[in-house]
């Protein structure tokens, strides 16, 4: 347990604190004679009756035990990387849960991208020199929170704050820029003042000292929130110039706000290919660090449908045309025509369209007597074709029917 003077308590725990595997970790802990709590963004769920579980999630917990003595303690269970060690963390994954642990510390001489740590044993001091008010809250496995900066009341007001003055906090790691977007996107009830606009344009450039691999980090946590709140750090980055500091370019809203009431769940990298649909720059992915995957998805959808393949898609024939054209057929439509009902109803079509699977293979042209090579590949594409044409009726006898001549 955190020793605190007069904690806050919360009686009604999510049941994660009843698991075994759960309450393991605080114990092996507390048996070492550590101290250790929560803190962060699960604190903040529990706080706001949230869910937090999912899949990957992991647990940010604080401890006054230095990394070389959690080490011992957990042993195989443990991961960490040389870098995350010199700052004091550790990954603690005990096959039911993941645990990310950082010793309690203080920043020496913090450059804006870097800061050499010095670890102790004051939970205040380590509050201190978080960002913000909302993420300095500690939550102990009895229930108890430390909560030295009123972040609970911030949180419930909807208040987005600095702890202490915010351009001496963006000046300790200017990763801290978009962090705090982030936050205010999801949590502010209220509209963003002049004031800290001004600040955050003032340091926007300095946002390049940075990894780019940090940058991305948290442009996908920025773009994996919902819809609305993505949108709303979007016109903030506009604003301050990050948009261009991150990217070289200007988020465009039209595209985005025309179809932001029928888009529901749209990933990360898409939501930012929509925001660059009137960029002409084809190199604008080359040098960030995202996946083939991403940037496979992000160019596909800057790269529009041609008229032929808009009208062929409005057919009644529509099923045969969607086989053809790849993934996010849908999302690709509303981008490359004119938004209207019309577009509108395809789009709802195609979306809940399911790609049929042709029912018949290379191993079935094989089996009916055809020679392993080229003439299998041939005769594949030919069986397709009239699959296709049939509207996919066509049934798998049918098909292997028609393999006899291609022999």
């Amino acid at each position: 347990m955190l020793k605190i003077n007069n904690p806050i308590k919360i009686l009604n725990l999510p049941m994660v604190f009843k698991d075994k595997t759960f309450i393991e970790v605080f114990h092996k802990i507390h048996q070492a004679g550590g101290e250790v709590a929560l803190v962060g963004g699960v604190v903040r769920n529990i706080l706001l009756n949230e869910k937090f579980l999912s899949e990957n999630f992991s647990f940010d917990l604080a401890t006054n035990l230095k990394p070389e003595k959690l080490i011992n303690i957990f042993g195989k269970n443990i991961k960490y990387l040389d870098e995350g060690l010199k700052h004091g963390t550790v990954i603690i994954n005990n096959n039911s849960h993941i645990f990310e642990v950082t010793s309690l510390r203080k920043d020496s001489s913090p450059s804006g991208r870097y800061s050499s740590v010095m670890f102790h044993n004051s939970w205040k001091m380590d509050a201190s020199r978080r960002d913000l008010t909302i993420n300095a809250i500690y939550l102990d496995l009895g229930g108890n929170i430390f909560d030295p900066f009123e972040g609970i009341k911030d949180l419930m007001t909807g208040r987005v704050e600095f702890i202490g003055k915010m351009a001496d906090r963006l000046k300790e790691d200017y990763l801290r820029l978009l962090r705090y977007i982030r936050f205010y996107s999801k949590y502010s009830k209220f509209e963003i003042n002049e004031k800290k606009i001004t600040i955050i344009k003032k340091y926007a450039k300095k946002i390049k000292i940075l990894s780019k691999e940090r940058i991305i980090d948290e442009q996908r946590k920025i773009f994996s929130e919902d819809l609305e709140i993505s949108l709303r750090s979007a016109e903030i980055m506009r604003e301050t110039n990050l948009d261009i500091e991150c990217y070289g370019e200007k988020f465009e809203f039209s595209k985005i706000r025309e179809l932001k009431k029928i888009l529901t769940k749209v990933s990360w990298i898409k939501k930012i290919s929509i925001l660059f649909q009137k960029s002409n720059n084809r190199n604008l992915l080359k040098k960030l660090p995202v996946s083939l995957k991403e940037r496979e998805i992000f160019y596909n959808l800057q790269n529009h449908f041609t008229e032929k393949e808009i009208d062929a898609l409005l057919s009644q024939k529509w099923q045969q045309h969607a086989y053809y054209l790849g993934e996010d057929v849908g999302l690709k439509l509303l981008l490359s025509a004119p938004f209207s009902s019309i577009i509108k109803k395809r789009f709802e079509d195609i979306i809940k369209y399911k790609k049929p699977k042709l029912p018949v293979d290379g191993r079935d042209l094989l089996n009916c007597g055809l020679k392993q090579g080229q003439k299998i590949g041939e005769a594949l594409v030919r069986i397709e074709k009239k699959w296709v044409k049939s509207n996919f009726i066509l049934s798998r006898n049918e098909l292997l029917k028609e393999i006899g001549n291609y022999n």
